[in-house]
């Protein structure tokens, strides 16, 4: 199994503001609230924020029972892999907020998961970042700043109907972005999943 034991997650993120005019959101400067520190299915703790050399985390929220969130670990198995030497920090996040950890394990061994995984005790990390749907990614720089949210690519283009292959990468074309010091074309889109359900 693949450890990420001792590497700190960076996610540089506390609580989400959003432009309701530009769609745009960013986060409290991380000095002013104290780290949060998460587990991970092997148990290890990792500090949130951090990493400052890091260009940005990249968090995909899923759970184990959502079939489209499930679609896509070979697709997002691929994309850490192209992406491995572009100083990116990758996270899986459950948003299942009373999931345990053999239940994450199990569920990472039969999807053969080799990102890091969070639980997500009581959904801080979800509410956080304002994440609504399974899967969704959230792509924060060491400052706070979202970059980019939303699907992965457009293969689904609602609950049920979906193409057979995406006509637009938004996730990759997102990274690529970023790795090459550009801004990113579409900072946000709709992803289509499994809702987040969060309980108080």
């Amino acid at each position: 199994m693949w450890s990420y034991s001792r590497k700190c997650i960076a996610v540089a993120m506390l609580i989400v503001a959003s432009d309701s005019t530009h769609g745009q959101h960013a986060l409290e400067e991380p000095a002013r609230k104290p780290p949060t520190l998460f587990t991970d299915t092997d148990g290890n703790e990792h500090r949130i924020p951090c990493a400052k050399d890091k260009r940005a985390i990249v968090l995909i929220f899923i759970t184990t029972e959502c079939p489209i969130a499930n679609s896509y670990h070979p697709k997002l198995r691929r994309l850490r892999e192209e992406f491995a030497d572009s100083q990116f920090d990758f996270a899986m996040v459950h948003a299942e907020s009373d999931l345990g950890q053999e239940a994450a394990r199990n569920h990472q061994r039969e999807f053969d998961i080799d990102w890091p995984i969070a639980l997500d005790p009581g959904s801080r990390l979800a509410r956080q970042v304002g994440a609504k749907v399974t899967p969704e990614a959230i792509v924060l720089n060491s400052t706070g700043e979202v970059l980019y949210r939303g699907r992965i690519d457009d293969r689904y283009q609602e609950y049920g109907r979906k193409r057979p292959e995406p006509t637009t990468n938004d996730l990759q074309i997102a990274l690529k972005a970023i790795a090459e010091g550009k801004p990113v074309p579409v900072r946000e889109t709709k992803p289509i999943g499994c809702i987040i359900r969060h309980r108080d």
